[in-house]
């Protein structure tokens, strides 16, 4: 499972968000971080979310944000496929994940 939110912490993510226990939250939210969907979002701010993402996913597409991201693995293996486009051509890197 992965938190992911911009770098940047606000205020509004000291004030509007109240502390939860997450193990207890994944605990009780498994059935929504299954496939087809495997996502939920935990809080979601002015300028910021935080969603949680289960697996195993088998989607073939690649992410693309414009913003920056932060992700945290909790539990489990994963592969990050990256695409490096300042190369010509561009290169695939597949980045395994332990857990």
């Amino acid at each position: 499972l992965l938190w992911s939110f911009p770098s940047f912490l606000t205020e509004n993510f000291v004030t509007k968000m109240m502390p939860i226990n997450f193990a207890k939250w994944v605990d009780e939210n498994a059935h929504l971080l299954q496939p087809p969907i495997n996502n939920k979002v935990v809080f979601s701010g002015d300028d910021f979310f935080v969603m949680a993402i289960g697996g195993p996913n088998n989607r073939t597409d690649y992410h693309i944000n414009q913003t920056e991201e932060w992700f945290y693995q909790v539990r489990g293996d994963m592969v990050l496929k990256t695409v490096d486009e300042t190369t010509t051509p561009a290169t695939f890197k597949d980045i395994p994940i332990k857990e």
